[in-house]
């Protein structure tokens, strides 16, 4: 039988076999483990009892002197290889409270612990079998394996450690669970994969968007919204570690936790997979039905040829597994307490059925999606007392479907069959639009992606458009389609001044509280992980009304530059970078006015000039921030003449006559103007400025949909009505 054995440069030697042939030692490990003190303390301290080692002497650290490995069927999975570091320590007081508080235990008096760790990599075998002892654990990589026992205060250091590593277990099985004493407590931790499985409710939004065509008079029917059940299985990649709790009555606590040692939000990924057989096989149709309440159109696209199918099917799967991904991801970045992720309780007397017993085992390797569904069974023996994902399944999710130039069609399989459907990488959001401006917003050529930033762009320009259109049939009486105005943003490591930006929009519109922000920013340096927020105002023809006209009469574009001007200056107020303050300065509304005569006069060379004395990376963010300003004011005063005309000529007409050459010519310039807006579209969409511009339009009364997702705090938030008090 295999032994470990510890040495050092003097006398000790010793060597430790395990408890019985049961234990892991015995059945595992393949020849003897050596190991050698760095220091002659442990050898002094030997017959010491644990109370009364002085804290100088600990950790007794140790290292390999021969590989050796852990395995079974001529498969290694774990080794431990020469050099590799070990240690000895003694865990009370509040060391034991933090190593139980995963298990959600807080005993009065902690019990003492002697724990034996030692370092392993997680190897490959051509048979496979490696996976019995990875954890989950990525293969290639090192772990850390750490045994506890529990000892009675008074027990010898030697006696103790011989405990400890008598005891040393690795549970691969419920027989190993099995063989493990009552209080001794087992951890691994490293980077590697975790599997579950997750039911959810979902619902769609669909968002009708024109882009420059706006037929007055049609409007394909579309449903609000829809809602369909669906399941994904789901891989979490980061940093874990998994601890197992052996109490009495041979009852097991299995708890799976953040890496304490690593950014786990920072280096985590998210991969999701639908899981077709919970809706048949049949996507496009579910999702469709959630579209159209037409039957017929689900028909029509069933006619597709299988190639074409295919591909639309594949960017439906590829936007729902994304959102999901993004929703799982915000509850994995949520601070928790202990970082505890699943904690399960595991009744090892009604474990004795093969099946049962797989899914144990399955847990073992990483993946949880068994013995979550035995969770679900009563009396199983398991019991699901933590799961991170089960806020997932809880909470209806919202995948947004944004229908691009839906008006150009008669309804919406017309639209698939001659457009493109995409996946905005942002926001996991489905977009389906004709072919040319498919092309004009795709990542890449034959990509399913489109590009976050020209989208951005896209479906501001468009919900620009689409207010004016829906602004327009509130005064002739013409079909109409309410929309939703979208900013998102998702950011894989995010610097202080975007995360300022970003929690300043939130707390514009009354989602976050100022004090709550600045406790986050700190001290304005650092990094922030990944982020992703999400803004959303829903535009009915009443609202889309308010953006244009008051009392029948057109907002001028100063009107519009005063909010473009507030809308950036509020998100810039709180920089105190060199850049931000001089943007801020040429914000105010002398400083504004006399770039805009500078331009008119002389242009951009004129402004040149008259900035000379500031670095050039500063001038191009002044002129930047001026021009986009001036573009949306120009923009939507045009668009608010062009309402007043035609609310004009229907009160002349005495009615809406869409026929006539008066209100054809009308939609002819309201469609130039369209054309225009989206031609000379302005950079700046990167920056929620667009969302606060749109609601500082709309206050005093606004409701906006907020969600924001990242390690430090997450907000799912519905603001409600708001008025200039609540919002100031």
């Amino acid at each position: 039988m295999a032994s470990i054995k510890l040495l050092d440069s003097a006398s000790l030697d010793v060597s430790i076999a395990g408890a019985d042939g049961n234990s892991s030692l015995a059945k595992y490990l393949w020849n003897d483990l050596k190991f050698v003190f760095d220091r002659p303390t442990f050898a002094n301290n030997q017959t010491l009892a644990l109370s009364r080692i002085g804290e100088e002497n600990l950790p007794f650290t140790l290292s390999a002197k021969l590989s050796s490995s852990f395995g079974f069927g001529g498969a290694a999975s774990l080794t431990v290889k020469e050099g590799l570091s070990a240690r000895i320590a003694i865990c009370k007081d509040k060391d034991s409270a933090d190593l139980l508080s995963c298990f959600d235990k807080k005993p009065v008096s902690p019990p003492v612990y002697l724990s034996f760790q030692t370092g392993a990599n997680v190897e490959t075998a051509a048979q496979g079998t490696v996976n019995e002892f990875t954890f989950g654990m990525a293969v290639g990589d090192e772990i850390q394996i750490t045994n506890y026992c529990s000892c009675d205060p008074g027990m010898p250091l030697l006696d103790a450690t011989k405990a400890a590593i008598a005891n040393f277990t690795l549970p691969v099985a419920v027989e190993d669970l099995l063989v493990m004493s009552p209080g001794t407590v087992f951890e691994v931790e490293g980077k590697g994969t975790l599997t579950f499985s997750a039911a959810v409710g979902y619902q769609f939004l669909n968002n009708p968007l024109a882009t420059i065509k706006t037929p007055f008079i049609k409007a394909p029917t579309i449903n609000a919204c829809g809602s369909a059940n669906l399941k994904f299985s789901v891989g979490v990649f980061g940093g874990f570690k998994v601890s197992v709790l052996k109490d009495a009555n041979n009852t097991v606590l299995l708890a799976v936790g953040r890496s304490r040692g690593q950014k786990f939000a920072v280096d985590f990924k998210v991969k999701a997979g639908l899981e077709l057989q919970a809706v048949g096989t049949d996507l496009l149709g579910v999702v469709l039905g959630q579209i159209s309440p037409d039957p017929k159109q689900i028909e029509k696209l069933r006619q597709l040829p299988a190639e074409n199918r295919t591909a639309i099917e594949k960017a439906l799967k590829e936007a729902l597994e994304s959102n999901f991904a993004a929703g799982v991801a915000a509850e994995f970045s949520r601070e928790t307490e202990n970082d505890v992720l699943f904690l399960y309780e595991l009744d090892l007397n009604k474990l004795q059925e093969n099946s049962k017993r797989a899914a144990v085992k399955a847990a073992l390797r990483g993946d949880y999606s068994l013995l979550a569904l035995l969770a679900a069974v009563p009396e199983s023996g398991v019991i699901e007392k933590t799961a991170v994902h089960g806020h997932s399944q809880k909470v209806t999710r919202s995948l947004t479907i944004h229908l691009l130039n839906i008006f150009q069609f008669t309804d919406v399989s017309s639209l698939i069959l001659n457009g493109k459907v995409q996946v905005s990488p942002d926001s996991g959001a489905l977009v389906i639009t004709d072919t040319a401006t498919a092309d004009q917003i795709r990542a890449t050529t034959g990509s399913l992606y489109a590009d976050s930033k020209k989208l951005r762009a896209l479906l501001f320009t468009s919900s620009m458009v689409s207010a004016a259109y829906q602004g327009t049939n509130a005064l002739v009486g013409a079909p109409s389609l309410s929309f939703r105005f979208e900013f998102f943003s998702m950011h894989a490591a995010t610097p202080n001044d975007v995360m300022r930006h970003e929690l300043t929009a939130l707390s514009t519109i009354g989602a976050i509280s100022q004090p709550r922000m600045n406790s986050i920013l700190g001290n304005g340096s650092g990094n922030f992980g990944s982020t992703n927020l999400n803004l959303a105002i829903r535009l009915d023809p009443l609202n889309s009304g308010r953006l244009f006209l008051a009392n029948g009469k057109a907002f001028p574009i100063e009107h519009y530059e005063a909010i473009g001007k507030k809308a950036m200056l509020t998100l810039l107020q709180n920089d105190s970078g060199l850049t931000s303050q001089a943007r801020l300065s040429q914000l105010k509304d002398d400083a504004f006015t006399r770039i805009t005569d500078i331009l008119n006069k002389e242009g951009n060379s004129g402004f040149n000039t008259a900035f000379g004395d500031l670095p050039l990376a500063i001038r191009t963010d002044i002129l930047g921030d001026h021009e986009v300003i001036v573009w949306w004011a120009e923009a939507m005063a045009a668009f608010a003449g062009a309402l007043q005309s035609i609310q004009a000529e229907v009160k002349q007409a005495g009615g809406f006559n869409p026929a006539s050459d008066a209100f054809k010519k009308l939609e002819r310039d309201f469609e130039r103007k369209a054309a225009d807006v989206v031609s000379t579209t302005k950079d700046r969409f990167d920056l929620p400025w667009s969302a606060l511009a749109i609601y500082f339009a709309l206050l005093p009364e606004i409701k906006v949909e907020a969600s924001f997702t990242s390690a430090a705090l997450t907000i799912l938030a519905d603001t409600g009505t708001l008025t200039a008090d609540t919002a100031a």
